[in-house]
Formats: structure tokens, C-alpha cells, sequence
């Protein structure tokens, strides 16, 4: 796991609406689960942190499912392989961040300077990965995505959003980070797909 649990939260109390608006906004997609051979090869120095939530639990509060990926069943090659072993689990860790920011900042539990320290480190850890050739453009489009929702978060703790989750889809940073994590996506599907 790449979470520690570190208390109980009530997912269940957090309004759906929100959840749905955060999530489709701000990810549009799910995360596949890796397949364990892989992931113990290439995932042994991701970033940990202390949380309120496990990975099952943050995707319980958004309308999206982690799928498996069988990684002997697909068409990619040993370092596209290699390269999502690390950035599947790099993905989870940002769900987490993202839904537990929210939750703090919608319920007014408090200054999310613990969040937006490992959304830094998770940023910091993204940019040093290098990705294959085929996934450049892949890669930057998730990590801008992922700046662009840390500066939204600060918006927010800072009051420049007033926390109504009917104004999440008019918000610039969500649609910057939802126009970047389409790209990706559409990056992957283009990818990939040709490879059938």
C-alpha cells in the first residue's frame, strides 16, 4: 500500500455531488490497478504519506473504479512497462491527495499545508521520472495537471473559491487540469490502441 492510514474518515457524510463534480472535472479518469510483478520492480522509492484515507477509500468517494491492467496481456514495450509500474501508483497517491484536500477544505477542518507539502513532493517526485519516448507528451500533460490542481487547492485554502461544488466546472484550474488529464488520456488511447 502507498498510503499509511492514519485515522478513520466519514467518506460516506461527503456530499456525492461534490465528489462526482471533483472528480470528473478534475481527473476524468480512472487509475488501473498494476499487476504485482511489475509494480515490485519499479515502485520501491514512491513517495509515501501519512493519511486519513486509503486509496480504496478515496476512490469509494468518486464515481470511478480502479480497473487491473494486466501488464503480459498488453502491447507495450519493457519501458512503457517500467514507466507505468511507477506512474500507476504515483496516480493513486495524487486521488488520495485530491479527495482529502477537498474534504478538508469543504468542511472547514483546517489548513491543508500537510496536502499541498506532499502534493510538492509528489510533483517533485513526478519530474525526475523519465518517461519512454512514446509517453513525453503523456507525462507532461499529467504532471502540468497535477500543478494546476495543487494551485487550485491554494485558491481555495486562500478563499478565491467559495468552496459551492456547482462553480467547480467554471473554474479555470479545473478546466486547465480536466484539459490536461483528456489530452493524456487521448494520448494513451491514440497510443496504444494502434497497437492491437
Amino acid at each position: 500500500m502507498y498510503f499509511h492510514k492514519s485515522s478513520q474518515n466519514d467518506v460516506g457524510r461527503f456530499p456525492k455531488q461534490l465528489m462526482i463534480a471533483v472528480f470528473a472535472t478534475v481527473l476524468g479518469i480512472g487509475t488501473p490497478l498494476i499487476d504485482s510483478a511489475c509494480a515490485q520492480q519499479s515502485s520501491s522509492n514512491i513517495p509515501t504519506f501519512s493519511s486519513t484515507l486509503t486509496v480504496a477509500e478515496a476512490y469509494a468517494a468518486i464515481p470511478h473504479d480502479r480497473t487491473e491492467y494486466q501488464f503480459q496481456q498488453s502491447h507495450m514495450g519493457r519501458a512503457e512497462q517500467n514507466y507505468f509500474s511507477v506512474m500507476f501508483p504515483l496516480i493513486d497517491l495524487a486521488v488520495v491527495l485530491r479527495i482529502e484536500s477537498v474534504q478538508k477544505l469543504y468542511y472547514r477542518q483546517g489548513a491543508i499545508d500537510k496536502q499541498l507539502r506532499d502534493y510538492q513532493r509528489l510533483i517533485d517526485y513526478w519530474e525526475g521520472v523519465t518517461p519512454p519516448e512514446s509517453l513525453q507528451s503523456y507525462h507532461a500533460h499529467m504532471l502540468q495537471a497535477l500543478k494546476v490542481q495543487k494551485a487550485f487547492f491554494l485558491d481555495w485554502e486562500a478563499g478565491r473559491f467559495s468552496g459551492d461544488y456547482h462553480q467547480l466546472p467554471q473554474q479555470q484550474k479545473v478546466r486547465s487540469s480536466s484539459h490536461h488529464l483528456q489530452a493524456a488520456y487521448g494520448i494513451l488511447m491514440r497510443t496504444f490502441n494502434s497497437r492491437k
